[in-house]
């Protein structure tokens, strides 16, 4: 499964399990994980370049968000 469709399955499951201000949150970060990672199979994802893309973002200041919203595309695919 490609990276854009796991995470476009997240988004449907999340819809009505999270609050607005989480899937705004989710929605942001997601959309600079797709635009890296989007064409990707999932499981083709190296753990290094997982971590590169989180301590970009952790740069930025979205530390705990970045990933928990990384983290629930994964356990959303299994």
């Amino acid at each position: 499964m490609k990276v854009k469709e796991a995470i476009r399955l997240f988004k449907h499951h999340q819809k009505t399990r999270l609050k607005e201000k989480t899937r705004k949150t989710y929605r942001h970060l997601l959309k600079h994980f797709e635009a890296q990672f989007g064409d990707c199979v999932l499981e083709s994802i190296e753990p290094e370049a997982l971590y590169e893309f989180l301590e970009s973002l952790t740069e930025a200041g979205n530390t705990t968000s970045a990933l928990c919203a990384t983290e629930s595309v994964f356990q959303c695919h299994h």
